[in-house]
């Protein structure tokens, strides 16, 4: 019976792990940095930008798969427009498509926490002229 070097076997089980949590922390960053932006500054249609934020969650995931498939393989349309020589089958491919399907969770779960926080000390903060 032939069986995996332990290198190659440890490589393979810490893959999914690296895979994850890479993941998790860019939808998370991606998230807050979109919460903050929608619900502490001023900017206009506020719930459009909420919705299109939201939308991703609704579509079902092998259209995510499929999309970007389409757009970035290795004859996607915009890989060929914008003449790529990467491929998005691999670690990265694997990474953005979680961070496409976690991202929209992340969001809403992030947005809440901010509006709902109370913004008190951040006005007194203002008031008394501290950055």
């Amino acid at each position: 019976m032939r069986t995996f070097p332990p290198s190659s076997r440890t490589r393979k089980r810490c893959l999914p792990v690296k895979v994850s949590l890479t993941a998790t922390v860019l939808s998370i960053a991606v998230a807050f940095v979109a919460a903050w932006c929608v619900n502490r500054s001023g900017i206009r249609h506020r719930e459009l930008f909420n919705l299109l934020l939201v939308i991703p969650m609704l579509i079902p995931s092998i259209s995510h798969g499929t999309g970007l498939i389409i757009l970035w393989g290795d004859n996607g349309i915009l890989t060929r427009l914008l003449g790529l020589s990467r491929s998005i089958y691999g670690f990265w491919g694997i990474v953005f498509g979680s961070v496409m399907y976690a991202f929209p969770i992340a969001y809403l779960m992030i947005a809440d926490i901010l509006q709902y926080e109370d913004k008190s000390p951040y006005e007194a903060a203002q008031v008394l002229g501290i950055p």
